[in-house]
């Protein structure tokens, strides 16, 4: 069964370049499919929601950099990048991990190596420097 967290795991591949457009497409759509019309929760309010851009897209209403940054935005989070043998560790119950990219919400902090306290600020849209910043 596919959860919220799967979906939005889906999403943050796309965005970190992990996967591609063709590739997103065809697995996000295969997933949301998979969703029982009518239901009422957040995997169908996320599933809907980028079934709907991705529909746009191919309808010539979006660009790809457009469909990113609206899906981007509509994830409520932000991607941090992170060197996949850095020892940063969140102080949140979970977080999407996906190819050295973390989707995280604004306020959540990090730790490394328990010695540097960084909390995430803001972070540029996709397709540009990821930055996160504010060492305490």
């Amino acid at each position: 069964m596919v959860t919220a967290s799967g979906l939005r795991s889906i999403v943050t591949d796309y965005l970190s370049g992990a996967m591609c457009l063709p590739d997103f497409d065809d697995c996000f759509t295969t997933k949301a499919w998979s969703i029982p019309v009518g239901e009422r929760s957040e995997r169908a309010e996320l599933a809907a929601g980028v079934v709907l851009r991705l529909s746009e897209l191919q309808q010539g209403h979006w660009t790809e950099d457009e469909l990113r940054a609206t899906l981007f935005h509509e994830l409520g989070g932000f991607l941090v990048h992170c060197a996949p043998t850095s020892p940063y560790l969140l102080s949140a119950s979970s977080v999407a991990v996906a190819h050295g990219f973390l989707t995280v919400e604004p306020g959540w902090r990090m730790e490394h190596g328990g010695d540097a306290d960084f909390e995430v600020r803001s972070l540029r849209a996709p397709g540009t420097a990821h930055q996160w910043v504010s060492h305490r």
